[in-house]
């Protein structure tokens, strides 16, 4: 998935939840609406979510480092 498809549904979500908020019907809007508003909310949301994935990644990586392989003993 491109990194862009999954900001653009959370820049809807954060329109949506911002115009109902404001009492507003999120189908009756205009496409420009609640634009900039989500822009400045993803401005500062996402440097919390990128520290947040590398902390996962740092994590994983921090463990042993190699998958456990069960062996199956095959009956004859």
């Amino acid at each position: 998935m491109p990194r862009d498809h999954g900001r653009q549904d959370m820049k809807t979500d954060i329109r949506k939840a911002l115009a109902e908020s404001d009492g507003f019907d999120f189908e009756a809007l205009e496409p420009h609406d609640y634009v900039r508003h989500a822009d400045a909310v993803l401005a500062v949301v996402l440097p919390y979510f990128e520290d947040a994935y590398q902390r996962g990644v740092m994590g994983e990586r921090s463990k042993a480092g190699y998958k456990a392989v069960r062996k199956i003993k095959e009956e004859q």
